[in-house]
């Protein structure tokens, strides 16, 4: 890990254990989260911010795969598939195991895909705005 990735990793992980202590004291009825949790939440977004990324968090939703089956599946030198691993790595999404040779990866949090069921009826809400000033016209 370069030393802006354990930057990185250092500070995401001191902002979580800071709002997990929050939690455990602080049990509010106020439905607006914090700032600390927004910056918490917008990392571990940002970290999936990438197609690649996407891609690579929605291959693995089943089951683990090992760092060939993930680089079989782009046209990309394996560093650039091994920095996109460890983005995702280091923001807790995924976690990775050595056996032999290879390294296999997984989901840590299997529901951070239900996000996608999200982003997608986002995308239909907006396909059927647009669809609607369409026909306006």
């Amino acid at each position: 890990m370069d030393e802006i990735g354990l930057h990185f990793s250092l500070h995401l992980t001191s902002l979580v254990v800071s709002w997990y202590n929050c939690q455990q004291v602080n049990e509010r009825s106020d439905p607006l989260i914090t700032f600390d949790e927004a910056e918490i939440r917008a990392k571990i977004m940002k970290a999936m911010a990438h197609p690649v990324r996407l891609m690579i968090v929605d291959f693995l939703k089943k089951r683990e795969h090992s760092f060939s089956e993930i680089f079989d599946l782009f046209q990309l030198d394996k560093s650039t598939i091994s920095k996109h691993l460890l983005v995702l790595k280091e923001a807790g999404i995924i976690s990775s195991r050595k056996d032999g040779l290879e390294m296999y990866y997984k989901l840590d949090v299997p529901c951070v895909t239900d996000f996608f069921t999200c982003v997608t009826a986002v995308i239909e809400s907006n396909v059927k705005k647009q669809q609607v000033c369409l026909c306006k016209k």
